[in-house]
């Protein structure tokens, strides 16, 4: 595969936001991909990955506003779109010798000649720094597998859940699985999945959590009055909660909210 990759689990924690000080220097940059592998994933998939992907899990956010993140985003899905190759850089945001690179580019995976996108960075989380040479070769990376319209996690085709695994998940976690996984076919028991247990939910946090993973179904069927009136929704029963409660929460809140931002603005060029 021509490198060694280590593939690390974004975990949901509370993130630094931009404070507003002086911003790193970014650009991307895109390249012609001799591969021309065509890219055809859904909006809501390319930005929800790009998001957590990049943005969480190299905590761009740190570093820059909304709007620098909002760019970085659209213009490496254009170049995606376009068959390219496409580089974010960032400059003097990142301990290490060199800018933060973090290169997208689809291929064909040699053991199965199924078309993929490739996520590779030379940023390391062991040593929370840029890495190079022989250190690069284990710094952070990923990638998905293109399949008909979804941009798949490699995990969820090599490690599948059983019957009895999905069983014995919460509604929303199950909905949530149908969400991201290969089969397009389940998306519409997911959804019907959060509307039932939204008929009766065991919290107000459970309702919140609901209504925000139902907010990305609708971003997937490009509904986005939709998306935005189960923000709505959660935010209202998020004011309902204590101040403890409300903190448990919040970062999912921030996510969603931040997944329909940038698909409404990506949808609205």
């Amino acid at each position: 595969m021509g490198r060694l990759i280590t593939l690390t689990l974004i975990l949901f924690s509370a993130s630094v936001l931009y404070s507003g000080a002086q911003a790193a220097e970014y650009r991307v940059l895109s390249q012609e991909n001799d591969k021309k592998v065509a890219y055809q994933a859904n909006d809501f998939y390319s930005i929800y990955y790009l998001y957590f992907n990049v943005i969480q899990a190299l905590k761009v956010e740190r570093h820059l506003p909304d709007e620098a993140i909002a760019e970085i985003l659209f213009d490496t899905l254009d170049n995606l779109k376009q068959r390219r190759f496409s580089q974010l850089q960032i400059r003097d945001a990142y301990a290490g010798p060199e800018p933060l690179r973090v290169t997208l580019r689809t291929d064909v995976l040699p053991d199965d000649n199924r078309p993929i996108l490739w996520l590779i960075s030379n940023y390391s989380h062991d040593e929370q720094a840029v890495v190079t040479g022989e250190a690069a070769k284990h710094a952070y990376g990923t990638y998905f597998y293109l399949i008909d319209d979804k941009l798949v996690k490699y995990q969820r085709i090599k490690e599948p859940k059983t019957t009895e695994q999905l069983a014995a998940l919460s509604d929303n976690a199950r909905a949530d699985y149908y969400l991201l996984d290969k089969d397009a076919d389940n998306d519409q028991a997911g959804k019907q999945l959060l509307l039932n247990a939204l008929d009766n939910p065991a919290s107000r946090g459970e309702a919140v959590a609901l209504n925000l993973t139902l907010a990305q179904y609708h971003l997937l069927d490009d509904n986005l009055k939709g998306a935005n009136a189960r923000l709505d929704r959660a935010r209202d029963s998020l004011r309902e909660m204590s101040r403890t409660e409300r903190r448990k929460l919040r970062v999912l809140f921030h996510h969603a909210k931040q997944l329909v931002a940038l698909y409404s603005e990506y949808r609205a060029r």
